[in-house]
Order: structure tokens, then sequence, then C-alpha cells
């Protein structure tokens, strides 16, 4: 099995929200990748253009962190075409490996406005903006994402290349990879969540599936304390008890960020699945077996704040996501 570790840039509509394609908030200009065999050694690269069809010219946020501009696009191919390259260039066995989940999730939005068919499921994938999270974190504290640029620093990989430029980008994430030695890296893969449900229901069946999962499949992984530590901590967060009222609280918080003007991008059902374990593992270690609405309010900023991208319009006026993430929390109600 190869390592795909792959890269997008996009481009988003420059005239603001109200005049994007609903369908395709975010188009792709480029698609660079590196193939990784199973030492993480890098075999392969791929790179391409692409032509844009919707949004032709580059939004101004866009422009500047760019190498590239309108005239190079233009020499680029269709997306269809590209991206059926790459996908046949990835080969049978793989997996996706992205700095983030964006990058998939994008992807996917593409492939369906043109009609393609959609990737195999289910869909595991390395996060390794996540996994450097986890093994650079020695404090047990919960810490923000990393940029890549921060990563590179901090492993002392030689910058000699620019970075968004998605095959340098790419080339970056796989070093990375290589360099954080995490053990069995290829267990410590995600679910791709794209197909979103249907409605409030069916994302409260993600949160039941979730919840109910056994914690048996953890203890396969490398400890970072002792079995008997680890094992008995799981099996407290796990014994927590999440009232239904509270899922459907933690459902509808989630919801709130996809419908709001002041949002480019809401957050996805992952979200609600991080929110709802968040909030157990908090209520266990505030001595309970419980989770009550004030655990989830507690940790809803810090669950969302990178789960969301204010619009560029916000961004200029200085607004803090934090902020947009307070104001749709008021307006749900708090079940008692």
């Amino acid at each position: 099995m190869n390592y795909i570790v792959f890269d997008l840039e996009w481009n988003q509509c420059p005239y603001g929200k109200d005049r994007e394609n609903e369908k395709l908030p975010f188009e792709i200009i480029e698609i660079g990748a590196v193939k990784v065999d199973k030492n993480l050694n890098i075999i392969d690269e791929y790179s391409s253009l692409i032509k844009p069809k919707i949004y032709k010219k580059l939004h101004s946020k866009i422009r500047t962190i760019l190498n590239y501009d309108e005239d190079d696009l233009s020499l680029g191919r269709g997306f269809k075409e590209v991206c059926s390259e790459f996908l046949d260039w990835c080969g049978k066995d793989y997996i996706f490996c992205t700095w983030g989940p964006m990058d998939l999730t994008e992807l996917q939005t593409n492939m369906d406005f043109y009609y393609m068919d959609k990737l195999p499921r289910p869909l595991k994938f390395l996060n390794l903006q996540s996994i450097y999270a986890s093994v650079t974190n020695t404090s047990g504290i919960p810490q923000s994402m990393s940029k890549l640029e921060k990563a590179v620093s901090e492993m002392n990989i030689p910058e000699n290349e620019p970075f968004h430029t998605a095959l340098n980008d790419a080339r970056y994430t796989a070093l990375v990879m290589k360099e954080m030695k995490a053990k069995n890296i290829n267990q410590l893969y995600s679910f791709d969540l794209y197909i979103t449900p249907k409605n409030k229901e069916e994302e409260i069946e993600v949160l039941e599936l979730h919840d109910k999962r056994s914690s048996e499949s953890w203890k396969e992984q490398t400890p970072v304390v002792s079995v008997g530590e680890l094992s008995y901590l799981r099996e407290k967060v796990h014994d927590v008890h999440v009232d239904g009222k509270i899922k459907a609280f933690i459902v509808d918080i989630v919801g709130t960020t996809r419908d709001n003007a002041w949002l480019y991008l809401g957050a996805s059902p992952r979200a609600s699945i991080a929110l709802m374990n968040s909030a157990k593992a908090f209520a266990a270690i505030s001595g309970r077996d419980f989770v009550v609405p004030e655990d989830v309010l507690y940790l809803a900023a810090p669950v969302l704040r990178h789960r969301v991208q204010l619009s560029a319009e916000k961004e200029l006026e200085g607004v803090v996501v934090d902020q947009v993430i307070q104001q749709l929390i008021a307006k749900v109600e708090i079940p008692r």
C-alpha cells in the first residue's frame, strides 16, 4: 500500500458570498500530490493546474497567497480531465493523506459538481494535521491545529520552495509525515464524512453510533501512559452518559454554523462528534458520569473555531470566530 499525500489550491467567488455558485463555493484550481511508500519515502509526484470554469477571476485574498495568476490558470486543463488523471495516477492500493480534512471534502464537492463517480466508501484517510498535533503535544492539554508552515519549521525541514503551491505543500506534508515518526501511522486513520446526513435525526444517529463504539480498538494504539491507566481513563469517559436532548442540543449548535451569513463555511458532522466526545471527557474530569449543557457550552468554541471559516468580508472587518460562535449558541434553546 502507498500513501497519497495531496494538496489542493482553490478559488472562491471574488464578488462575495451572495454571488457565489451555491453548489461550488470553492473551485479547485490546482492539484498537487506525492506518492509515498511504506517507508515514508517519496517515490512519485503529480501536479497540474486547472482552468477555472466558475470563478475565472481570483478572489483578492486568494491572489495574495498564490504563486501564479489568471494567465497561468488559463493554460490549465478542465477539472474532470485532471481529476480523472490524478485518480488513475493514485493506483488501486492507497490511502489518502492530507493536512486537515478540507482538501478531501473539496475534492469530492468538485467531483460532485461535475457528476463524477463518488470515491469508494467507507473512505479512510490520514489527517496528518491532527496526528501531528497529537504526536507533538506533550502537555496533555488540547492544542489548536498547526498550520503546515509552523509544522515544517518545528521539524527543522529546509524551506527550499514557497508554500501555497499544491505540489510544494504536498511535499512538505510528506516530509512532516516522515519526520514526526508516528508509530503505526497507518492505524491512525479517520473516516471521511463528506456525505452529510440528510436530516437532524440521521445526524443524531451518527452520534449514537460513535457513542456506542467499543473502546477495545484503542488498546491497539501505542500507549503514552500505562495500559492500566489508559484503559481506566477511557472506560470512565466511555461510560459517561449523554442524554438524547444533549445530543440534539449538540446537533442544533453545529447546524447553526451552516446557515449563517458571517460564515463562509460551516462545521461538518465530524464537529458534532468531536463536541460530544469532548463534553464526555470534560464531564469525567469534573467528576460526573453524565454530560450537562454547560459542558457543551464551555467547549463549543474550542471545538468549532478551527472547523468553520469566516466570510472574507468579516475577516476584513476584524470579526473573531469565537464571537460568531457565541452569537450562534445564544440562539439555540438550552435543554433542561
